[in-house]
């Protein structure tokens, strides 16, 4: 299939595309609008605003104590109004590890920012355990509300039941994947779908008018006495995977110059599992696009298939939350399974806590297969749709120029 030929028009399409004026504002303009897309959201949720609300469980048989601290909270909020802290009462009964287990728990489930794990002796050191975005002066202004709660306590109420209450607590972050971390990786895959949508109809939009603009200019009939369809269709599959790519190595230097914040760490095993699937979910989309545009002959015709093309390319972004949040929902394996969405869905599985070695590679076969069975049968539309006339586009003329 692949032949001299096939790479003469490769270059050929590659030299053409790239000194077009609209390849060239697409190719550095469009880094921006994906930084902007991928960056602003990140820095909209780590960046702390004026005011904010922490919750924070306190672990201790002593009721009174977390209702002196929530009063002292209160007045802190209403002279400063900057930061809101509501302290919760946890009366659970388990071990000093068990504590610190529900501790770690309700915060990575997001229903606590910390858990203060109050010593009801003095041989026992209180812990607070916290979400690791609370700031180091939020945990100074936590401490100094415990430690003024137990002076309150102890100058205004007469009793000894928190004289032996520790109050100096040892800082414990939890050490697992934050909050951050789970919206950069979300944001991370679904910025690498929209770049796979954008990019697939970019580029097969701009082969579709342009292949359209070769019938009607007659430079098909040169290049098919010249070479075959098949010759043809590799070319210019290879032309436009390039170019694609080319486009791609652009945008990631940019990313590297210009953004000191890299969502993932690189080179790892989803990350590397991505881009194997993007660059498969490229030349399928693409492959599509090269066959449907062997078959319009107008420009009416262009943005019919594009337009169908189109909405394939966007249903994953679409569903990007669904399938991030249920990788193994229904929607979610049907769509898997679907060639034509089976890699933007795939990045969107890997980027969240979804895992399955097997189904993986399984996909990858997939994904193969049907790029090899699109080439192949396509090899036959694409002859036919460039050999047929214009008037006469019946899938039975088709079938049998096939």
């Amino acid at each position: 299939m692949l032949t001299k030929k096939s790479f003469a028009i490769a270059r050929w399409e590659i030299k053409e595309k790239i000194r077009r004026r609209s390849f060239i504002v697409f190719t550095l303009l469009f880094p921006a609008l994906i930084i902007i897309l991928s960056l602003l959201p990140i820095f909209l949720s780590t960046t702390k605003t004026a005011q904010e609300t922490f919750v924070i469980g306190v672990i201790t048989e002593r009721e009174g104590f977390v209702k002196t601290i929530s009063n002292i909270s209160r007045l802190d909020f209403i002279r400063n109004e900057k930061t809101q802290i509501i302290f919760v009462h946890l009366r659970i009964d388990t071990s000093a590890t068990d504590k610190k287990d529900f501790a770690v728990n309700e915060i990575l489930s997001g229903r606590l920012t910390g858990v203060i794990i109050m010593a009801d002796s003095n041989t026992e050191v209180p812990r607070f355990v916290h979400n690791p975005a609370i700031s180091t002066n939020d945990i100074l202004l936590i401490q100094k509300f415990v430690a003024d709660a137990k002076l309150v306590l102890d100058r205004y109420i007469h009793s000894n039941q928190y004289d032996e209450l520790t109050v100096s607590m040892m800082a414990e972050p939890v050490q697992s994947k934050s909050i951050e971390d789970s919206l950069s990786q979300f944001y991370y895959s679904f910025s690498l779908v929209v770049l796979l949508a954008f990019l697939t109809l970019y580029t097969g939009g701009t082969f579709v008018r342009s292949f359209l603009l070769e019938k009607s200019n007659g430079m098909i009939e040169i290049y098919l006495s010249t070479c075959s369809a098949t010759e043809l269709m590799s070319g210019k599959l290879i032309g436009i995977v390039t170019i694609g790519l080319i486009q791609i190595f652009v945008w990631i230097a940019f990313a590297i110059i210009f953004s000191s914040n890299l969502f993932i760490q690189p080179f790892t095993h989803s990350f590397i599992l991505q881009l194997v699937f993007f660059i498969l979910g490229y030349i399928l989309l693409s492959s599509i696009f090269l066959v449907a545009g062997s078959l319009v002959t107008s420009e009416y015709q262009a943005q019919q298939v594009t337009s169908i093309l189109s909405m394939l390319a966007v249903l994953p972004i679409l569903l990007a939350v669904h399938v991030m949040q249920s990788p193994n929902s229904i929607i979610s394996m049907l769509l898997a399974f679907f060639p034509i969405t089976l890699s933007p869905i795939q990045i969107l599985r890997l980027g969240g806590e979804w895992s399955n070695l097997l189904q993986t590679y399984i996909l990858l076969l997939i994904q193969v297969l049907s790029i090899y069975l699109i080439i192949f049968w396509g090899s036959k539309i694409f002859r036919a749709g460039t050999l047929l006339a214009a008037g006469n586009k019946s899938i039975k003329a088709i079938i049998k120029l096939r």
